[in-house]
């Protein structure tokens, strides 16, 4: 996700903008600081666990407002690149 100027932008590892399938997520992007961020969406079963066939039932639904964004790595932020810096 990339974020800045009170709009966020999603893309796929391939490259594919994907902000308009995820409104949701991209709106809450939205409110962070200029920064580029790796992550996952997911759909979280009654359990709280990840779960790739409700993901898929989700997406071929269109109901994407319950899915979540898991933040793995931030890669840039006001402009610094920080994927050289330790864990």
């Amino acid at each position: 996700m990339g974020c800045g100027g009170g709009r966020a932008g999603l893309r796929t590892r391939e490259g594919l903008a994907w902000t308009a399938r995820f409104p949701g997520i991209a709106n809450g992007g939205a409110a962070l600081p200029d920064c580029l961020i790796d992550g996952e969406i997911c759909a979280l079963n009654k359990d709280g666990s990840a779960d790739f066939g409700l993901l898929q039932l989700t997406l071929s639904d269109h109901k994407t407002g319950e899915l979540v964004f898991f933040v793995f790595d931030l890669l840039f932020a006001d402009g610094t690149d920080l994927r050289g810096q330790p864990l």
